[in-house]
């Protein structure tokens, strides 16, 4: 018979026992989700490798070009929509910036006139910040691209005041382009060489290595070009690719953020600072614009948004149109729109930049004024708001940069832009920074609640085993107590018992001596008997 410490301790073990098979067949489990992952990646690789491989024909005749639209092994970077389209000489991808019912409100993105619109719309419809990307080790590759004229009120009539450089670059050449090979950017400036003298251009990367690379094509800052095809040497395909899941940059403004006075996207201050912080970037300014409501919607067709600066104001101070406390409140307006969308994403708000601080033919006294009250107002709006908003910021970005880095009244030259890039890099990083610091205090927060709880439960558990205990030593006692008044009983009874028996024995030996006793006095009178008799007869 087991006692109850015996009984406790192989309970324990048998725990023991049943935890660690629990733990083994958990691990197995987690063998077999590992396994089944693996295997769904694997045939999921072998899909996309088999639409990367898809082979077209152009005019009946087999080449080696690649379908545009939805092709797993092709992806884009800084669109929000990525549109097929058919062009006259062929279909291809127009890859936009802003969604295309933006596009068609373009009042607030337009000026007065139509021939001011056509441009407005048209820096709309421009790259700046996009890029593609895809893999292949084919020796060369071909792309070609055709322009995008779906802004111009005639196309088939263009005069050559619209085609004059100085007059509208968008209208004149497809652009700059840059590409990186296996994340590194090439020194080489890529532009589309114009075929028959048409509104369509191809260029020719080359690879400098037998084994696959990555290639990331960076598309031109004001340019519009629909790219129609890829064509790889035969016997080569693409290969699968991989997205970058980055955080994500969203930038809002107007000229300077767009790019004017630089010559490739690559130059640009949203792209330097993306590239420096590792984001992938959404460059929604357009040059010429003032703060508008219609421009900023934009943000809202975008997924994930994990900061968002706004530079906003130059155009609508030297347009005298707009007072410094219209624009304060127009600002608010863009705030709460981004917020409707994006309550958790971060809002930077960058005062005007430092321009010319003289007066010149351009510039005048009362424009340099508004650019001060500009500036103070979206201090005065931070300020308000500030203190309901833990994710809304305000840097000194009209300290960033001085006269020295502009190219003229207002734009950054290339060296302005890197500049102000470090800068804001530099800012954005330490919000960044604050933010992870603060959700990791939360998070160690939360263990330690988590902990603390454990631990409860954890004394309680103990106590209630104390108890246990406890109330299992007591019902021990009771049953040794019950178990000693037990023997005692019990030996009171096998003593009465043995008294008892030893009295009937007692009286028995008795008996028996008193029988003994008596028998021998009648045979002794027997004796006594026979023998007279036996003297008689003598």
């Amino acid at each position: 018979m087991w006692s109850i410490n015996e009984i406790t301790l192989v309970s324990k073990n048998h725990r023991k026992k049943l935890m660690l098979q629990l733990l083994s067949l958990k691990n197995t489990f987690k063998l077999l989700v590992l396994l089944v992952t693996y295997l769904s990646l694997f045939s999921f690789s072998q899909v996309r490798a088999n639409t990367c491989s898809a082979v077209i024909k152009v005019n009946g005749v087999s080449t080696n070009t690649y379908p545009l639209s939805n092709n797993p092994c092709i992806l884009y970077s800084g669109a929000v929509e990525v549109d097929g389209t058919n062009h006259p000489q062929s279909p291809g991808i127009m890859l936009r910036r802003f969604a295309k019912d933006t596009i068609d409100k373009n009042n607030s993105l337009a000026g007065a006139s139509s021939r001011f619109q056509s441009q407005r719309v048209g820096k709309a419809l421009s790259t700046s910040g996009i890029t593609m990307r895809f893999k292949t080790n084919s020796p060369t590759i071909v792309l070609r691209f055709v322009k995008d004229l779906s802004h111009v009120a005639d196309p088939e009539n263009l005069t050559a005041t619209e085609l004059d450089p100085s007059k509208n670059r968008i209208d004149r050449d497809l652009g700059e382009f840059r590409f990186k090979r296996d994340g590194v950017l090439s020194d080489e400036i890529v532009e589309p060489n114009v075929l028959n003298g048409e509104f369509a251009g191809e260029f020719v990367l080359n690879s400098d290595r037998l084994e696959a690379q990555e290639y990331e094509l960076i598309f031109p800052i004001l340019a519009n070009p629909i790219i129609t095809e890829i064509e790889l040497e035969p016997n080569y395909q693409l290969e699968p690719i991989i997205e970058n899941n980055k955080p994500v940059l969203a930038v809002l403004g107007d000229s300077i953020s767009h790019g004017i006075g630089q010559d490739q996207t690559v130059q640009t201050w949203p792209w330097l600072v993306a590239e420096q912080l590792g984001y992938q970037l959404h460059n929604l300014a357009v040059s010429g614009s003032k703060t508008n409501l219609i421009q900023a919607e934009a943000i809202t067709d975008i997924a994930h948004l994990d900061v968002v600066t706004i530079l906003w104001g130059y155009n609508d101070a030297h347009k005298i149109d707009r007072s410094a406390t219209e624009y304060k409140e127009l600002m608010s307006e863009v705030y709460s729109l981004i917020r409707q969308t994006h309550s958790e994403t971060k809002i930077v708000l960058m005062p005007l930049l430092t321009a010319v601080l003289t007066p010149n033919e351009k510039v005048t006294q009362e424009h340099i004024d508004a650019e001060v009250e500009y500036r103070e107002q979206l201090r005065v709006l931070f300020s308000e708001l500030e203190n309901t908003d833990e994710n809304l910021f305000l840097i000194d970005s009209d300290t960033f940069t001085d006269e020295s880095h502009l190219t003229d009244n207002v734009h950054l030259t290339v060296d302005g832009a890197s500049t102000l890039a470090q800068k804001v890099a530099k800012e954005l990083d330490m919000i960044m920074t604050v933010a992870e610091e603060v959700v990791t205090e939360e998070e160690v927060v939360t263990e330690e609640e988590v902990v603390t709880e454990e631990e409860a439960v954890t004394e309680e558990e103990a106590v209630t085993e104390e108890e246990v205990v406890t109330e299992e030593e007591v019902v021990t006692e009771e049953e040794a107590v019950t178990e000693e008044e037990a023997v005692t009983e019990e030996e009171a009874v096998t003593e009465e018992e043995a008294v008892t028996e030893e009295e009937v024995v007692t009286e028995e030996e008795v008996v028996t001596e008193e029988d003994s006793s008596g028998g021998a006095v009648l045979y002794g009178l027997l004796l006594l008997v026979v023998c007279l008799r036996r003297n008689k007869s003598i």
